[in-house]
């Protein structure tokens, strides 16, 4: 990376970033706005992601990149480590999704068709109710823990990229006692799951920046 003119990022070490106010190579063309040539590049174990301003820049870093390593290029993303990405080129928006994760997850846990809740947490945690005889049947006593780090591990990757505002605090929460987890623990993290079955057609939606009308005016 650091050979073809990429920086790591300091904050996050697996994504590098290039800039380029002249082409690193003939064949590329500058963009027609004026504006610099830009490559940011993640990496997560053995699949990467590209974003830039110019194809031509990106096909000449896949070729660099060749010389070094095998690289399988899958062509424009539409699903990168378990997140769905959808264009909506027209309308200059993109939205991420999750949902065949939740799905996958839903599955896991035989809750396909269970019924939806509102709410991610029903309860404090620290003053959860008893759990009812017979509750999670299929699971003893030694293996709560692990499953319970199981689910509580899965919320919190949903929560870092497609479920922020919605279930961020119920997953840090559950975080909390995932060291010694109750059944009722385990009970609350599957109410989670509940709130997720009603949700999964949600979606992250970014678009290009517009101000606000508020009642107080004008929000950049």
């Amino acid at each position: 990376m650091v050979r073809l003119g990429l920086s790591r990022c300091k904050v996050d070490h697996a994504v590098f970033n290039g800039r380029w106010s002249s082409p690193p190579d003939p064949s590329i063309p500058m963009p027609s706005d004026g504006a610099d040539l830009v490559l940011i590049i993640l990496v997560h174990v053995d699949d990467g992601l590209g974003v830039t301003n110019s194809i031509p820049l990106y096909n000449w870093f896949i070729a660099e990149l060749c010389k070094d390593i095998e690289v399988v290029d899958m062509g424009p993303v539409s699903l990168y480590l378990g997140i769905c990405i959808t264009r909506d080129r027209p309308n200059r928006k993109l939205y991420l999704s999750q949902k065949a994760f939740v799905t996958d997850l839903l599955d896991t846990w035989n809750m396909t068709n269970c019924h939806p809740t509102l709410i991610p947490l029903r309860h404090k945690l620290h003053e959860l109710p008893d759990p009812p005889p017979n509750s999670l049947p299929d699971i003893n006593d030694t293996d709560i823990k692990v499953n319970y780090q199981h689910l509580v591990g899965s919320l919190i990757y949903l929560a870092v990229c497609t479920w922020p505002a919605n279930i961020a605090y119920a997953a840090m929460a559950l975080g909390q006692y995932i060291a010694s987890p109750t059944r009722a623990h385990l009970l609350a993290a599957k109410g989670v799951l509940r709130y997720l079955a009603g949700t999964a057609d949600l979606s992250l939606e970014y678009g290009m920046a517009q101000s606000v009308i508020s009642s107080k005016g004008v929000l950049d």
